[in-house]
């Protein structure tokens, strides 16, 4: 696809090709992004495969020595979910997953999966389990009744001053031996560049609802009732206790520690333990505690 085939020349500072639409943490080449801010547009600007972005007017100078192509926009966010939802229309995203279901699976037959699912060897698959499109499911993983893999999130822009919901088109992966207990809910990205990611041998909790573009990794336990924002990243190790919440954007370092009940709301450093509402040192949280006693 071409910046041409979708926006007028006199929007276009050299015409060039995407493939996708995706951020920062796009995985695909050739993709177009877009950027509103000095800050966002430097960070997207050095990443190699970003081909193409949607900017504002008052960043043009930002790009005169870059081979970046780009299209200028009054509001950059709008006009590239604009271009989302013709892609969606036109069905210009192809499918991220061949459908596959391996050797020595348990499925039960009340389970819902579309077509598109790649689901691994030795995998178990409880009662009203729904499996949406574009989700890969690697080998010994355990999904149990009622969880959802690959649903729709909050993500929406405003037309004529009422909110309209942007359609996900992007995709999940579940790593091998990972297991989703009852009535988990997992979000699907809204671009195929990225998938939101469940790590090997993770355990998701009961009820609890992972965002879009989320990234969990390796060896992590995430508790009951608990709520991971979109686009937030837990590394390996990490531990959430119930009913956590953790805001976008977010980043957990590796064997970091959340105790229940804790909002976090600004990155933590790998290995602290954080509680509280807002979460923070949960040492000092004690320290505080047992000063009032």
């Amino acid at each position: 696809m071409k910046l041409s085939d979708y926006f007028s020349t006199s929007q276009i500072v050299n015409d060039g090709v995407f493939s996708t639409l995706g951020g920062v943490r796009t995985e695909y080449e050739n993709t177009l992004a877009y950027a509103d801010t000095p800050f966002h547009l430097k960070k997207l600007a050095a990443i190699k495969n970003v081909s193409c972005l949607i900017i504002k007017t008052n960043l043009v100078d930002e790009l005169k020595d870059s081979s970046i192509s780009f299209v200028v926009s009054p509001s950059p966010r709008d006009t590239f979910y604009e271009l989302h939802e013709k892609l969606i229309v036109e069905n210009n995203y192809s499918p991220m997953t061949e459908s596959y279901i391996g050797e020595h699976c348990n499925i039960h037959k009340s389970a819902i999966i579309s077509d598109n699912v790649h689901i691994g060897d030795n995998t178990t698959i409880g009662e009203k389990v729904v499996i949406r499109n574009n989700v890969y499911i690697c080998s010994g993983s355990t999904i149990e009744p009622g969880s959802v893999i690959g649903a729709e999130g909050i993500l929406y822009r405003i037309v004529n001053n009422k909110k309209i919901r942007i359609q996900h088109a992007g995709g999940v992966k579940i790593g091998v031996d990972a297991t989703l207990l009852a009535n988990s809910v997992i979000v699907k990205s809204v671009h195929p560049s990225i998938k939101t990611e469940v790590g090997a041998r993770t355990i998701i909790g009961i009820a609890s609802t992972i965002g879009h573009e989320v990234f969990i990794g390796e060896d992590c336990i995430i508790s009951g009732n608990s709520v991971v924002a979109r686009n937030a990243i837990i590394e390996n190790e990490c531990y959430l206790g119930s009913s956590t919440v953790v805001r976008e954007n977010i980043k957990l370092g590796k064997g970091a520690i959340v105790y229940a009940g804790a909002i976090v709301v600004s990155d933590v450093a790998a290995g602290n333990k954080v509680s509280g509402n807002f979460a923070h040192s949960h040492f000092d949280r004690l320290r505080e505690y047992s000063s009032k006693i």
